[in-house]
C-alpha cells in the first residue's frame, strides 16, 4: 500500500446547527477487521485544528471514518474552519511500475461526492519520477531531492476533486480547443508508459482531437466557457468506460480499441457507445462540474444530460442519422429495463433520463430547446440544484409559465410506466375532392408489456405531443402534431398528398413501447 498523508484546511459553512462533524477518507483496498485495524491501523489522524489553531476532540467511527467535536454549537450559516492532518494506507494503489492512482471519491475528507467547492488550492509532493496531474492549473512546480512538488489552483469552483500520477506517455490534440475569447484550452491526453504500447499514437490523438472538438461544440451550444484552463485525458484500468472530474477525464483501456475491434466484441451498439464516451465525458464538465447536484436525489440530470450532449456531439459530427441511432438505443434500453423506480430515484439516467431531453427537444422545437440548454447552463453555473430548478428554466425557456412544465416532469421524471399507444385511422373524403387522415389514439401506461403479468397502471395517463409521419407518393414526408391526453385521442388532418406511408411516433418523439396500429375499412 502507498501512503497518502494529507495536511488540509477546508472552510465550511453550516446548512444546519451541529456540534459534530463526520468525516471519511474512502479507501480502495479490502476493509480490515476490527482485531487487525486495532493492531495496524490503516489511518491515522495526527491533528485536528479550528481555525485559531485550537486541537479539537475526534472519534474515531471506523477504519476510515470519525467524527470531529466541535467546542461550541454551530448556527445555520456560519462559517466553520477544520485543519486535518492525517495519513491513510488505503487511498492509492499503485497498479504497475508507471501508475498509480488516488481514490477519486473520497479522498479528501469532509468533501462527499457531488460538493461544489468555490476555492480549491491544492499542493501535491509525489516520488520525483512520476508526472502528477490535479484539478485546475499548475501554478509552480519544483525538486525536493526525490519528491516532485507541484500547486495546482483551480479558477472556478471545483466538483470530484481527484489525483493522479504516473510514467506517462503524452499526445496532444491537433484540433485547436478554445474558449469565447480566443483563449486556447490545451487538450493532452496521458497514457501510462507500460500500457502505451497497446494503443496506436493516432488512437491518443483521436481521442484528444474529439475532446477538443466537444469544448468547441459546447461552448457555443451552451453559451458558457468551458470553466479550466486546460482539460488532461488519462488512461485508467477499467475496460470501455470513463469518468469526468472537474478538468480530468478517465478513459478505460478499451476506449481507445479501433471501431473494428469494438464492434466484432459488441457490435454496434458497442461502437456507438466508444463514439459517444469521450463527449459523454466532456459534457461532465458543464453537466457536473459547472452545475452540481444538491444531493444524490438529484443526481439524475447530471449523466443523463452528458448522454444527450454526446448524442448532439454525434449529430454535429455525423448527422441525424447517429444522433437517431443513439436515441433508439436509449428507448430499447428503457423498454428493457421495466422498472417502478423514476429516473429521479436513479434508474435509467443513462437511457430514460437521456430521452427525456430528446423527448423536451420534439416537443417544443430546436430553437426552444436549445435556448433552453443555454438559459440552464447561464442561470444555473456555480450553483448546486434540485430538480425543480431545471424545470423553473424549462418553463421560462418554453413560455409555459410556472407550473406549466408539472405534466413532463411528473411524467417522465418523477413517475413510472412508459405508455403503450394503439394507433387506428383511415383515409376519407374530405371537401373538394381532398383527402383527410381521421383516427384515434389509445394509450395506456404499463410497467411491463411481458405475458404473464403485462402490468398497467390503472387510471394513469401521459400528457404529449404525438407525431404522425406521412410519406407521400412523391417521397416527400410530412409531420402531423396530436396532442394526446386521457385515455384516448381523436384526430383529423389533411392530407398533403396520396400517402406511401403513415407512422405513428416514427422518430421516437414519444418514450413508448412498440406501437399497436389498426387500419380501419
Amino acid at each position: 500500500g502507498e501512503l497518502l498523508r494529507g495536511d488540509l484546511t477546508f472552510g465550511l459553512k453550516a446548512l444546519t446547527g451541529l456540534r459534530r462533524i463526520p468525516f471519511s477518507i474512502a479507501q480502495l483496498h479490502d476493509d480490515k477487521s476490527g482485531k487487525r485495524e486495532a493492531r495496524n491501523p490503516r489511518m491515522t489522524i495526527n491533528s485536528v485544528q479550528d481555525g485559531d489553531g485550537r486541537e479539537l476532540t475526534w472519534v474515531k467511527t471506523g477504519a476510515v471514518s470519525g467524527l470531529l467535536m466541535l467546542p461550541r454549537a454551530v448556527s445555520p450559516g456560519d462559517p466553520v474552519t477544520v485543519r486535518l492532518q492525517f495519513e491513510n494506507r488505503d487511498s492509492i494503489i499503485k497498479l504497475s511500475g508507471s501508475y498509480s492512482y488516488v481514490d477519486r471519491e473520497g479522498w479528501l475528507p469532509l468533501v462527499r461526492y457531488g460538493d461544489m467547492i468555490p476555492r480549491f488550492d491544492l499542493t501535491l509532493m509525489v516520488p520525483a519520477r512520476y508526472t502528477p496531474l490535479c484539478v485546475g492549473r499548475k501554478v509552480s512546480e519544483t525538486k525536493q531531492g526525490d519528491v516532485s512538488v507541484t500547486r495546482w489552483v483551480a479558477e472556478n469552483p471545483v466538483v470530484f476533486p481527484t489525483a493522479i500520477y504516473g510514467i506517462y506517455m503524452t499526445d496532444a490534440s491537433e484540433v485547436k480547443a478554445s474558449k469565447k475569447d480566443g483563449e486556447p484550452i490545451p487538450v493532452t491526453v496521458h497514457f501510462d508508459k507500460e500500457n502505451a504500447g497497446l494503443i496506436a499514437p493516432k488512437a491518443r490523438r483521436a481521442a484528444a482531437d474529439q475532446a477538443a472538438n466537444a469544448l468547441n461544440l459546447y461552448r457555443d451550444l451552451f453559451g458558457v466557457d468551458y470553466p479550466y484552463s486546460k482539460l488532461d485525458l488519462v488512461n485508467a484500468p477499467e475496460g470501455l468506460s470513463g469518468q469526468s472530474p472537474s478538468s480530468i477525464v478517465y478513459l478505460g483501456n478499451a476506449s481507445f480499441l479501433s471501431q473494428g475491434v469494438l464492434g466484432t466484441e459488441g457490435g454496434g451498439k458497442a461502437t456507438r457507445f466508444a463514439d459517444s464516451l469521450v463527449a459523454h465525458e466532456v459534457a461532465h464538465q458543464w453537466w457536473g462540474s459547472l452545475i452540481a447536484p444538491a444531493n444524490s436525489g438529484n443526481y439524475w440530470w447530471v449523466e443523463s444530460l452528458a448522454e444527450y450532449s454526446s448524442a448532439l456531439f454525434l449529430e454535429a459530427a455525423h448527422g441525424k442519422p447517429a444522433y437517431q441511432a443513439l436515441v433508439n438505443d436509449w428507448r430499447q434500453a428503457a423498454i428493457d429495463s421495466e422498472s417502478w423506480d423514476t429516473v429521479q430515484d436513479g434508474e435509467g439516467i443513462y437511457d430514460k433520463g437521456a430521452f427525456v431531453f430528446h423527448m423536451m427537444r420534439a416537443t417544443f422545437g430546436d430553437e426552444a430547446f436549445f435556448r433552453f440548454l443555454r438559459k440552464f447552463a447561464v442561470d444555473m453555473k456555480g450553483r448546486e440544484i434540485v430538480t425543480h430548478d431545471i424545470q423553473t428554466v424549462a418553463e421560462e425557456a418554453f413560455g409555459t409559465g410556472a407550473g406549466g412544465m408539472d405534466w413532463f416532469f411528473d411524467q417522465w421524471v418523477r413517475g413510472a410506466g412508459l405508455p403503450e399507444f394503439t394507433f387506428t385511422y383511415r383515409i376519407a373524403a374530405a371537401e373538394g375532392g381532398a383527402q383527410v387522415l381521421e383516427g384515434r389514439v389509445d394509450q395506456r401506461i404499463m410497467v411491463t408489456t411481458k405475458a404473464p403479468a403485462r402490468e398497467t397502471l390503472p387510471g394513469v395517463t401521459f400528457k404529449a405531443l404525438g407525431a404522425v409521419t406521412l410519406t407521400g407518393k412523391s417521397g416527400q414526408e410530412y409531420t402531423k402534431r396530436i396532442a394526446l391526453e386521457g385515455p384516448s385521442t381523436s384526430f383529423t388532418v389533411p392530407l398533403p398528398e396520396k400517402p406511401k406511408s403513415i407512422v405513428f411516433n416514427k422518430h421516437g418523439e414519444i418514450l413508448a413501447y412498440d406501437i399497436i396500429v389498426k387500419e380501419k375499412k
